[in-house]
Order: C-alpha cells, then sequence, then structure tokens
C-alpha cells in the first residue's frame, strides 16, 4: 500500500480537462478495502462475524463500533483484547464476563459502509420512534 499520502488515500495520474485543453495531473483517490471481523473468547475458537468495506484507518474503532451497534458488547469491559490480525481482518477477544458467545452466531453478517438505515426491514428495527 501506498503509504506516502496517508492511510485510505492513494496517488493516481489521471487526466483533467480544464477550459477544453487536457493535462496529466496526480490526485489522492480514496480507497476502499474489505475488513473482515473475527471474534473470538477464551477457549473459543474464533468465528467470522461480518465484512464490511471501509477506507482503511481506524480498522479497531470501526470494528468496535459495529459489535456495539449490534448489541455484541455493551461496554467496552466487554472487550479483552483487540488484535490486527493483517490489513483487512480484525479479531475481537470477548472478555469472560461478557454476555455474548461467539458460539451465537447464527449467521454472517454483511455490513454497509452507510448510515446503518440500510438493509434494515423497518424504522422499529433501527429503535427509532417517528416523530408525530
Amino acid at each position: 500500500m501506498n503509504k506516502s499520502v496517508k492511510e485510505g488515500v492513494k496517488k493516481y495520474n489521471v487526466m483533467k480537462r480544464r477550459d477544453g485543453i487536457a493535462q496529466r495531473i496526480e490526485e489522492d483517490i480514496t480507497i476502499e478495502r474489505p475488513l473482515e471481523i473475527r471474534l473470538s473468547k477464551q477457549g473459543i475458537t474464533p468465528v467470522q462475524l461480518a465484512i464490511t468495506m471501509r477506507t482503511p484507518g481506524h480498522d479497531k474503532e470501526l470494528a468496535l463500533g459495529f459489535m456495539y451497534s449490534e448489541g455484541i458488547i455493551e461496554t467496552i469491559d466487554d472487550v479483552e483484547k483487540v488484535e490486527k490480525v493483517s490489513d483487512d481482518i480484525i479479531l475481537i477477544e470477548l472478555s469472560e464476563s461478557a454476555g455474548f458467545s461467539p458460539n451465537e452466531i447464527k449467521r454472517r453478517l454483511y455490513v454497509s459502509s452507510s448510515c446503518g438505515a440500510c438493509g434494515k426491514s423497518s424504522l422499529s428495527d433501527l429503535d427509532y420512534e417517528p416523530k408525530t
């Protein structure tokens, strides 16, 4: 990965037309890569929880926020360790006191990189109360 600019951004040579004249310039382009979130707990083999597309950077925070929003963790005390296994894999080990177990995962989740409303079937799924 080209880290000469910053994480999640790469420089590319592109053609840009301005006032009818084409010129080659270098542009910063935001990139997206998949992130696999794995979950484990002491004595339990890690399982794949979800895959999401993201702009690389702050992957640990993204994974923890996802787990919180899905109700897998209630507080940071539910997390024993967060480990970046590779550029595209995060492993989160739950503490013994965490109420959730990786064995409870009945399905793998696809995560959209959006506000969280996409993929929900109703407003009640969002814990949302419409204003009347």
